[in-house]
């Protein structure tokens, strides 16, 4: 059983690190040795996802051996793009001597949005995401509870 006062959760601290998750609970955890606590679940969070693909792109390891890193350039936020500031852009400061060749650390541009979706709305509404990206005809509309397409 993990004990979340001997890791480094606590630390501050702006390095990459992975999320185990004990018992429901998300601790920090900045080693690769959580094999040894006996714990076999292990989690990113959805902003340590994005500051992994700030550095690494999002293409995937074995399409990694054959193109240079595709990154990330804008990101749109419905509410406070401070805090995704923080969790995704500042997290990375200071590694950027420390990559290999063709990498680096890319900073998408973070934009505030206006909510689409009024207040009053029914709440199967407040879970769709709508998607597009450049040369598609259509905006994909994606149930976001379950990550399926609508139609």
């Amino acid at each position: 059983r993990l004990n979340p006062l001997s890791i480094s959760a606590w630390e501050v601290n702006n390095q990459i690190g992975l999320h185990v998750v004990v018992e429901g609970k998300v601790f920090s955890k900045f080693s690769s040795s959580y094999e040894q606590m006996g714990s076999h679940v292990v989690s990113m969070s959805a902003t340590d996802k994005i500051m992994q693909w700030q550095v690494l792109g999002f293409q995937g390891a074995l399409l990694s051996h054959f193109i240079e890193p595709v990154y990330v350039s804008s990101i749109f936020i419905g509410n406070d793009t401070r805090g995704m500031e923080m969790a995704v852009n500042q997290r990375v400061d200071g590694i950027t001597s420390a990559l290999p060749l063709y990498y680096c650390v890319y900073r998408p541009h973070i934009s505030l949005v206006s909510s689409a979706v009024p207040p009053d709305a029914h709440p199967s509404q407040k879970s769709l995401s709508l998607n597009w990206s450049h040369g598609d005809l259509l905006v994909e509309v994606v149930n976001a509870l379950d990550g399926k397409s609508t139609e």
